[in-house]
Protein backbone atom coordinates (compact mmCIF):
# COMPACT_ATOMS: atom_id res chain seq x y z
CA UNK A 1 0.00 0.00 0.00
CA UNK A 2 2.73 2.15 0.91
CA UNK A 3 4.68 1.60 -2.65
CA UNK A 4 1.05 2.79 -4.38
CA UNK A 5 1.44 5.92 -2.40
CA UNK A 6 4.78 6.90 -3.21
CA UNK A 7 5.21 10.63 -3.87
CA UNK A 8 6.02 11.13 -7.61
CA UNK A 9 9.85 12.24 -8.35
CA UNK A 10 10.43 15.89 -9.47
CA UNK A 11 12.03 14.56 -12.88
CA UNK A 12 8.24 13.50 -13.23
CA UNK A 13 6.42 16.75 -12.77
CA UNK A 14 4.83 17.72 -16.68
CA UNK A 15 7.10 20.50 -18.33
CA UNK A 16 4.06 23.19 -18.26
CA UNK A 17 4.20 23.23 -14.09
CA UNK A 18 8.20 23.23 -13.92
CA UNK A 19 8.04 26.25 -16.30
CA UNK A 20 5.46 27.75 -13.75
CA UNK A 21 7.71 26.94 -11.02
CA UNK A 22 10.83 28.38 -12.83
CA UNK A 23 9.05 31.57 -13.13
CA UNK A 24 8.57 31.79 -9.12
CA UNK A 25 12.65 31.54 -8.69
CA UNK A 26 14.20 34.70 -8.15
CA UNK A 27 17.40 34.11 -9.99
CA UNK A 28 19.14 32.28 -12.95
CA UNK A 29 21.53 30.93 -10.13
CA UNK A 30 18.59 29.02 -8.18
CA UNK A 31 16.76 27.58 -11.61
CA UNK A 32 20.79 26.28 -12.35
CA UNK A 33 20.78 24.84 -8.70
CA UNK A 34 17.67 23.17 -9.09
CA UNK A 35 18.42 21.29 -12.02
CA UNK A 36 20.60 19.51 -9.56
CA UNK A 37 16.96 18.21 -8.14
CA UNK A 38 15.36 17.71 -11.90
CA UNK A 39 17.15 17.10 -14.45
CA UNK A 40 14.28 18.35 -17.33
CA UNK A 41 14.58 21.97 -16.24
CA UNK A 42 17.91 21.93 -17.83
CA UNK A 43 15.86 22.58 -20.94
CA UNK A 44 14.67 25.65 -19.29
CA UNK A 45 18.15 27.27 -18.83
CA UNK A 46 19.36 28.68 -22.69
CA UNK A 47 19.90 32.07 -22.05
CA UNK A 48 23.82 31.90 -20.86
CA UNK A 49 24.79 34.64 -18.65
CA UNK A 50 27.33 37.21 -18.72
CA UNK A 51 30.98 36.59 -16.49
CA UNK A 52 33.16 39.62 -15.69
CA UNK A 53 36.79 39.46 -14.64
CA UNK A 54 36.28 39.74 -10.86
CA UNK A 55 33.34 36.80 -11.20
CA UNK A 56 30.65 38.95 -11.20
CA UNK A 57 27.90 36.95 -13.17
CA UNK A 58 24.83 38.91 -14.84
CA UNK A 59 21.61 37.60 -15.34
CA UNK A 60 20.82 38.03 -18.70
CA UNK A 61 17.59 36.57 -18.88
CA UNK A 62 16.19 38.94 -15.58
CA UNK A 63 18.65 41.94 -16.94
CA UNK A 64 15.30 44.26 -15.48
CA UNK A 65 15.44 42.86 -12.08
CA UNK A 66 16.23 44.80 -9.20
CA UNK A 67 19.44 42.83 -8.34
CA UNK A 68 20.41 40.52 -11.68
CA UNK A 69 23.92 39.98 -10.66
CA UNK A 70 25.55 37.13 -8.77
CA UNK A 71 28.85 36.55 -7.19
CA UNK A 72 30.42 33.04 -7.74
CA UNK A 73 31.39 31.56 -4.12
CA UNK A 74 34.44 29.83 -3.16
CA UNK A 75 36.01 31.95 -6.01
CA UNK A 76 39.16 33.73 -4.50
CA UNK A 77 38.89 37.76 -4.05
CA UNK A 78 42.16 38.10 -6.30
CA UNK A 79 41.92 35.95 -8.44
CA UNK A 80 41.63 37.06 -12.19
CA UNK A 81 38.94 34.58 -14.33
CA UNK A 82 38.58 33.89 -18.09
CA UNK A 83 35.71 31.99 -18.84
CA UNK A 84 36.71 29.02 -19.94
CA UNK A 85 33.30 27.73 -21.82
CA UNK A 86 30.05 25.96 -20.33
CA UNK A 87 30.75 26.06 -16.00
CA UNK A 88 34.26 27.02 -16.27
CA UNK A 89 36.03 29.44 -14.98
CA UNK A 90 40.17 29.58 -15.73
CA UNK A 91 41.79 31.16 -12.47
CA UNK A 92 44.87 33.02 -12.40
CA UNK A 93 46.15 33.62 -9.23
CA UNK A 94 48.55 36.70 -7.72
CA UNK A 95 51.73 34.16 -7.59
CA UNK A 96 51.02 32.62 -10.96
CA UNK A 97 49.73 29.61 -10.20
CA UNK A 98 46.63 28.95 -12.32
CA UNK A 99 43.64 26.27 -11.69
CA UNK A 100 40.43 25.23 -13.20
CA UNK A 101 37.13 25.95 -11.61
CA UNK A 102 33.58 24.56 -11.73
CA UNK A 103 31.77 27.78 -11.21
CA UNK A 104 28.38 25.89 -10.16
CA UNK A 105 29.96 23.17 -8.02
CA UNK A 106 33.31 25.09 -6.78
CA UNK A 107 35.40 22.17 -7.73
CA UNK A 108 38.91 23.19 -8.83
CA UNK A 109 41.53 21.34 -9.90
CA UNK A 110 45.41 22.69 -9.97
CA UNK A 111 47.33 22.94 -13.22
CA UNK A 112 51.11 23.56 -11.46
CA UNK A 113 52.80 22.26 -15.24
CA UNK A 114 50.67 24.62 -17.02
CA UNK A 115 51.70 27.56 -14.52
CA UNK A 116 55.07 26.88 -15.27
CA UNK A 117 55.31 26.50 -18.54
CA UNK A 118 53.11 30.08 -18.68
CA UNK A 119 55.95 31.28 -16.43
CA UNK A 120 58.10 30.80 -18.57
CA UNK A 121 56.33 32.65 -20.86
CA UNK A 122 57.21 35.42 -18.79
CA UNK A 123 60.24 35.12 -18.34
CA UNK A 124 60.97 35.39 -22.38
CA UNK A 125 59.50 38.37 -22.86
CA UNK A 126 61.98 41.13 -24.27
CA UNK A 127 61.26 43.75 -22.09
CA UNK A 128 62.14 42.15 -19.10
CA UNK A 129 65.67 42.76 -19.56
CA UNK A 130 67.71 42.35 -15.97
CA UNK A 131 67.68 39.97 -13.32
CA UNK A 132 65.54 41.97 -10.75
CA UNK A 133 62.58 42.56 -13.03
CA UNK A 134 62.56 38.79 -13.74
CA UNK A 135 62.11 37.91 -9.82
CA UNK A 136 59.23 40.94 -9.74
CA UNK A 137 57.00 39.42 -12.98
CA UNK A 138 57.89 35.83 -12.51
CA UNK A 139 55.73 35.10 -9.43
CA UNK A 140 53.16 38.36 -10.31
CA UNK A 141 49.80 37.53 -12.33
CA UNK A 142 49.13 40.75 -13.33
CA UNK A 143 51.28 41.15 -16.73
CA UNK A 144 50.22 37.63 -18.08
CA UNK A 145 46.63 38.17 -17.83
CA UNK A 146 46.74 41.03 -19.89
CA UNK A 147 48.04 38.26 -22.69
CA UNK A 148 45.48 35.45 -21.95
CA UNK A 149 43.46 35.40 -25.54
CA UNK A 150 41.41 32.42 -25.02
CA UNK A 151 41.04 29.15 -22.72
CA UNK A 152 38.96 26.45 -23.89
CA UNK A 153 38.00 22.53 -22.30
CA UNK A 154 38.05 19.67 -24.59
CA UNK A 155 35.77 17.12 -22.18
CA UNK A 156 37.35 13.70 -21.59
CA UNK A 157 36.22 11.28 -24.37
CA UNK A 158 36.05 8.04 -22.30
CA UNK A 159 36.37 7.24 -18.57
CA UNK A 160 40.20 6.44 -19.24
CA UNK A 161 40.65 9.93 -20.50
CA UNK A 162 40.70 13.21 -18.82
CA UNK A 163 40.03 16.64 -19.83
CA UNK A 164 42.36 18.83 -21.99
CA UNK A 165 43.10 22.47 -21.44
CA UNK A 166 44.40 25.08 -23.97
CA UNK A 167 45.50 28.69 -23.24
CA UNK A 168 45.99 31.40 -26.20
CA UNK A 169 48.77 33.32 -25.11
CA UNK A 170 49.63 36.42 -26.85
CA UNK A 171 52.82 38.64 -26.49
CA UNK A 172 54.54 39.61 -29.52
CA UNK A 173 53.30 36.48 -31.47
CA UNK A 174 51.21 33.91 -30.07
CA UNK A 175 51.56 30.99 -28.04
CA UNK A 176 48.99 27.67 -27.17
CA UNK A 177 49.68 25.27 -24.52
CA UNK A 178 47.40 22.51 -24.04
CA UNK A 179 47.57 20.30 -20.74
CA UNK A 180 45.70 17.66 -19.39
CA UNK A 181 43.27 18.52 -16.67
CA UNK A 182 43.53 15.95 -13.99
CA UNK A 183 42.12 15.72 -9.75
CA UNK A 184 44.00 17.51 -7.43
CA UNK A 185 46.92 15.68 -6.29
CA UNK A 186 47.78 13.47 -9.95
CA UNK A 187 50.26 15.07 -12.08
CA UNK A 188 49.56 16.46 -15.65
CA UNK A 189 51.19 16.58 -18.70
CA UNK A 190 51.63 19.08 -21.69
CA UNK A 191 51.01 17.92 -24.34
CA UNK A 192 51.57 20.83 -27.32
CA UNK A 193 53.06 24.05 -27.34
CA UNK A 194 52.16 25.42 -30.94
CA UNK A 195 54.09 28.94 -31.30
CA UNK A 196 55.56 30.85 -33.91
CA UNK A 197 51.66 31.99 -34.90
CA UNK A 198 51.56 35.61 -35.02
CA UNK A 199 48.46 36.02 -36.41
CA UNK A 200 46.00 33.87 -34.49
CA UNK A 201 43.18 35.28 -33.87
CA UNK A 202 41.11 32.18 -32.05
CA UNK A 203 40.76 28.42 -31.16
CA UNK A 204 38.29 26.13 -30.75
CA UNK A 205 37.56 22.38 -29.99
CA UNK A 206 36.26 20.24 -32.18
CA UNK A 207 35.68 16.78 -33.18
CA UNK A 208 38.36 15.83 -30.92
CA UNK A 209 40.92 18.22 -31.32
CA UNK A 210 41.98 22.08 -31.22
CA UNK A 211 41.44 24.07 -34.46
CA UNK A 212 43.49 27.45 -34.40
CA UNK A 213 42.15 30.21 -36.79
CA UNK A 214 44.78 32.83 -38.26
CA UNK A 215 43.68 36.01 -39.43
CA UNK A 216 44.38 35.61 -43.44
CA UNK A 217 41.87 32.56 -42.64
CA UNK A 218 44.06 29.54 -42.33
CA UNK A 219 42.83 27.14 -40.12
CA UNK A 220 44.71 24.40 -38.75
CA UNK A 221 44.23 21.06 -36.89
CA UNK A 222 45.81 20.31 -33.79
CA UNK A 223 46.09 16.49 -32.08
CA UNK A 224 45.57 15.96 -29.01
CA UNK A 225 44.14 12.82 -27.94
CA UNK A 226 47.21 11.31 -27.21
CA UNK A 227 46.18 12.24 -23.71
CA UNK A 228 48.82 10.54 -21.36
CA UNK A 229 53.06 11.06 -21.11
CA UNK A 230 54.74 7.48 -20.20
CA UNK A 231 56.75 10.17 -18.42
CA UNK A 232 54.78 12.50 -16.69
CA UNK A 233 56.41 15.56 -15.92
CA UNK A 234 56.92 16.73 -12.66
CA UNK A 235 55.68 20.17 -11.43
CA UNK A 236 58.54 22.41 -12.13
CA UNK A 237 59.04 24.80 -14.57
CA UNK A 238 59.89 22.66 -17.83
CA UNK A 239 59.96 25.03 -20.79
CA UNK A 240 58.71 23.21 -23.90
CA UNK A 241 60.60 23.72 -27.41
CA UNK A 242 59.15 26.58 -29.50
CA UNK A 243 57.61 24.31 -32.49
CA UNK A 244 54.84 24.90 -34.73
CA UNK A 245 53.29 21.14 -34.81
CA UNK A 246 49.57 20.64 -36.41
CA UNK A 247 47.74 19.80 -39.75
CA UNK A 248 47.13 22.86 -42.04
CA UNK A 249 43.68 21.61 -43.33
CA UNK A 250 42.76 25.76 -44.94
CA UNK A 251 45.37 27.68 -46.66
CA UNK A 252 45.57 30.71 -45.73
CA UNK A 253 44.67 33.76 -47.90
CA UNK A 254 47.07 36.50 -47.26
CA UNK A 255 45.30 38.92 -50.01
CA UNK A 256 42.08 38.33 -47.88
CA UNK A 257 42.23 42.26 -46.18
CA UNK A 258 42.93 43.49 -49.80
CA UNK A 259 39.50 41.48 -51.51
CA UNK A 260 38.12 42.85 -48.57
CA UNK A 261 38.25 46.17 -49.06
CA UNK A 262 38.22 46.08 -53.36
CA UNK A 263 34.55 44.60 -52.30
CA UNK A 264 33.63 46.52 -49.52
CA UNK A 265 34.92 49.95 -50.03
CA UNK A 266 37.73 51.55 -47.67
CA UNK A 267 34.72 52.38 -45.06
CA UNK A 268 34.01 48.77 -43.82
CA UNK A 269 36.37 46.40 -42.35
CA UNK A 270 36.47 42.85 -41.10
CA UNK A 271 37.18 43.75 -36.81
CA UNK A 272 36.95 40.10 -35.50
CA UNK A 273 37.02 36.57 -36.74
CA UNK A 274 35.49 33.89 -34.62
CA UNK A 275 35.86 30.20 -34.51
CA UNK A 276 32.66 28.24 -33.17
CA UNK A 277 30.87 24.85 -33.62
CA UNK A 278 27.77 24.24 -34.46
CA UNK A 279 25.31 21.05 -35.26
CA UNK A 280 28.44 19.21 -35.88
CA UNK A 281 29.77 21.99 -38.47
CA UNK A 282 32.90 24.11 -37.40
CA UNK A 283 32.17 27.73 -38.75
CA UNK A 284 34.03 30.87 -38.95
CA UNK A 285 31.97 34.15 -38.25
CA UNK A 286 33.74 37.20 -39.05
CA UNK A 287 32.21 40.57 -37.87
CA UNK A 288 32.51 44.08 -39.88
CA UNK A 289 31.85 47.16 -38.86
CA UNK A 290 32.35 50.83 -39.40
CA UNK A 291 35.31 52.59 -39.43
CA UNK A 292 34.04 55.67 -38.55
CA UNK A 293 32.36 54.86 -34.66
CA UNK A 294 34.01 51.28 -34.78
CA UNK A 295 30.05 49.56 -34.33
CA UNK A 296 29.21 46.46 -35.92
CA UNK A 297 27.21 46.84 -39.27
CA UNK A 298 27.44 42.89 -39.95
CA UNK A 299 28.20 39.20 -39.93
CA UNK A 300 29.25 36.69 -42.58
CA UNK A 301 29.25 33.02 -41.90
CA UNK A 302 31.24 30.80 -43.33
CA UNK A 303 31.57 26.72 -42.96
CA UNK A 304 34.89 24.60 -43.22
CA UNK A 305 35.18 22.27 -45.71
CA UNK A 306 37.83 19.68 -43.88
CA UNK A 307 37.36 17.97 -47.35
CA UNK A 308 38.41 19.98 -49.88
CA UNK A 309 40.59 22.03 -47.63
CA UNK A 310 38.37 25.38 -48.21
CA UNK A 311 35.87 27.66 -46.35
CA UNK A 312 32.14 27.72 -47.82
CA UNK A 313 29.58 30.70 -47.52
CA UNK A 314 27.05 29.61 -44.97
CA UNK A 315 23.33 30.28 -46.95
CA UNK A 316 20.30 30.19 -44.63
CA UNK A 317 20.02 29.48 -41.48
CA UNK A 318 21.00 27.95 -38.55
CA UNK A 319 19.06 24.75 -38.35
CA UNK A 320 17.37 26.24 -35.48
CA UNK A 321 20.51 27.71 -33.39
CA UNK A 322 21.88 30.68 -32.65
CA UNK A 323 25.29 31.58 -31.79
CA UNK A 324 26.91 33.35 -28.98
CA UNK A 325 29.91 35.19 -30.11
CA UNK A 326 32.72 36.91 -27.69
CA UNK A 327 36.49 36.87 -27.79
CA UNK A 328 36.74 34.12 -24.79
CA UNK A 329 34.39 32.26 -24.94
CA UNK A 330 31.60 31.56 -28.28
CA UNK A 331 29.19 28.64 -28.40
CA UNK A 332 26.26 27.53 -30.06
CA UNK A 333 22.91 27.01 -28.57
CA UNK A 334 19.55 25.51 -29.79
CA UNK A 335 16.64 27.93 -29.94
CA UNK A 336 13.74 28.16 -27.43
CA UNK A 337 13.48 29.28 -23.86
CA UNK A 338 14.66 33.31 -24.52
CA UNK A 339 17.35 32.27 -27.37
CA UNK A 340 16.04 33.58 -31.21
CA UNK A 341 16.42 31.10 -33.78
CA UNK A 342 18.74 31.73 -36.51
CA UNK A 343 20.36 35.19 -34.37
CA UNK A 344 24.05 35.89 -33.29
CA UNK A 345 24.69 37.12 -29.81
CA UNK A 346 27.35 39.27 -29.52
CA UNK A 347 29.60 41.03 -27.15
CA UNK A 348 31.88 43.66 -28.85
CA UNK A 349 34.30 45.68 -26.50
CA UNK A 350 34.38 49.90 -27.88
CA UNK A 351 37.19 51.85 -27.41
CA UNK A 352 35.61 53.07 -24.16
CA UNK A 353 32.95 50.46 -23.40
CA UNK A 354 31.68 51.85 -19.94
CA UNK A 355 29.52 54.66 -21.14
CA UNK A 356 25.81 55.06 -19.75
CA UNK A 357 24.60 54.94 -22.79
CA UNK A 358 26.36 51.52 -23.94
CA UNK A 359 26.67 49.51 -20.72
CA UNK A 360 27.81 46.34 -22.96
CA UNK A 361 30.24 48.79 -25.65
CA UNK A 362 28.91 47.74 -28.92
CA UNK A 363 27.14 44.25 -28.11
CA UNK A 364 23.59 43.31 -29.73
CA UNK A 365 21.75 40.43 -31.22
CA UNK A 366 21.71 40.16 -35.18
CA UNK A 367 19.30 38.37 -37.13
CA UNK A 368 20.81 36.63 -40.02
CA UNK A 369 17.18 36.16 -42.14
CA UNK A 370 16.14 39.30 -41.37
CA UNK A 371 19.34 41.08 -41.37
CA UNK A 372 18.95 43.82 -38.55
CA UNK A 373 20.10 44.07 -35.17
CA UNK A 374 18.15 44.42 -31.96
CA UNK A 375 19.73 45.14 -28.19
CA UNK A 376 21.50 42.97 -26.11
CA UNK A 377 19.77 44.78 -22.91
CA UNK A 378 16.30 45.77 -21.75
CA UNK A 379 15.93 49.69 -21.46
CA UNK A 380 15.25 48.88 -17.61
CA UNK A 381 18.22 47.25 -17.33
CA UNK A 382 19.77 48.26 -13.85
CA UNK A 383 23.68 50.27 -13.96
CA UNK A 384 26.16 48.03 -14.24
CA UNK A 385 28.12 48.17 -10.72
CA UNK A 386 31.45 46.63 -11.49
CA UNK A 387 34.67 47.96 -12.43
CA UNK A 388 37.14 45.64 -13.82
CA UNK A 389 39.10 45.93 -16.52
CA UNK A 390 38.19 42.89 -18.70
CA UNK A 391 35.05 42.59 -21.43
CA UNK A 392 32.67 40.13 -20.39
CA UNK A 393 32.29 36.98 -21.78
CA UNK A 394 29.38 34.27 -22.03
CA UNK A 395 29.10 32.00 -19.32
CA UNK A 396 26.95 29.03 -19.97
CA UNK A 397 25.19 27.15 -17.15
CA UNK A 398 25.21 23.33 -18.09
CA UNK A 399 25.87 20.98 -14.87
CA UNK A 400 25.82 21.67 -11.28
Amino acid sequence: MAEDQRESAWPDLPPELLGLILCRLPSLADRVRAAGVCRPWRSFLNLPWLAFGDGTLFDLANDSAPHPHYRVQGLPGDAFCCSAGDNMFFLLHPDGSCSLMNALSGATTPLPELAANLRVFKADQPELRTTRQLARKLDQGDELRDRIRKVVVLPSSSASDHPIVAVLVRNHGCELFVSTCRPAGEINSLLVAWTNAYDVVDIAPFQGKIYVLSRSQGLTALEVSSRHLRTPRPPMPIFVPKSRSGVQVIQDSPQQDQQDREDFGPDFVVSERYLVESSGKLLMVRQWVERDDWTTCDFEVWEADLTEGRWKEFDGGLDGRALFLSKPCSKSLPAGHGVREDCIYFLNKLNVWKEPEAPLGDSGVYSITDEDFTPLLSESTPLLPWENWRFPAWFFPLKV
